[in-house]
């Protein structure tokens, strides 16, 4: 059986709150197990496009997730299987403590206390934040945040997971260890980021927006071997 693209967006169109056109005829796929880095200047559209598949914004075209299209009613059940980590780890962590953000998404599935408990000590384990579970969120360090959101979206158990910028503010050593760990996840990865390094590490495929177009789709080595497109689009 020839597998079929975990993710698929055809002829997307997608429309910020007031109406501003973010994305404008973007069509991709992602098969399963495979990483795929949107990469682009700002304002290109890259976190307009992963908030669009999570069913955050209005869009005309298709989305298709896991073989089930993106609707108001179909939101739920993609959700369960595909996470969001967002830029900003302040807009993903609002309970008491960081034990309690990690439970939040487990809790919503309905599973019984002890697997939440199992979810949240395993995955707060992974990521080495055990020692500050009982802490609060907003006493934590830039990257501890860091980390405390990935794991908010790791106790989903999630098949597919989008990043938003996930280098952001972390130093060298930091970015290193997470492309490590994440180059060690049972997931199909959508990242968006500026940090081309980080997508040479983690995506074999790469698309470029602009102006929230679709300019290309490559090889990510194909990429960074063309100076003048890079140049063009402020990515070198």
């Amino acid at each position: 059986m020839v597998d079929q693209p975990l993710i698929k967006a055809a002829n997307l169109v997608c429309e910020h709150h007031d109406g501003t056109v973010a994305l404008d005829d973007v069509s991709f796929e992602v098969m399963p197990g495979r990483s795929l880095a949107v990469v682009g200047p700002n304002g290109a559209g890259k976190s307009s496009l992963l908030t669009c598949l999570m069913g955050f914004l209005k869009y005309s075209g298709e989305i298709t997730i896991n073989g089930q299209v993106l609707t108001s009613t179909s939101v739920p059940q993609i959700r369960r299987v595909m996470t969001m980590v967002f830029q900003d780890p302040d807009d993903q962590l609002f309970m008491p403590t960081l034990a309690e953000d990690v439970a939040f998404g487990p809790n919503n599935l309905g599973l019984s206390s002890d697997q939440v408990e199992s979810r949240v000590s395993k995955v707060l384990d992974r990521l080495n934040l055990s020692e500050l579970r009982d802490r609060p969120p907003h006493h934590l360090s830039f990257g501890e945040k860091r980390r405390a959101a990935l794991a908010t979206a790791l106790a989903m158990n999630p098949s597919i997971l989008l990043l938003d910028e996930p280098t952001a503010n972390l130093d060298p050593a930091t970015r290193r260890e997470l492309a490590e760990y994440l180059a060690g996840l049972d997931a199909t990865l959508l990242i968006a980021t500026h940090d081309l390094e980080f997508v040479k590490a983690l995506c074999p495929r790469v698309i470029l927006l602009s102006k929230g177009r679709l300019i290309t789709e490559v090889d990510t080595s194909c990429l960074l071997q063309n100076t003048a497109l890079l140049r063009n689009h402020r990515l070198a």
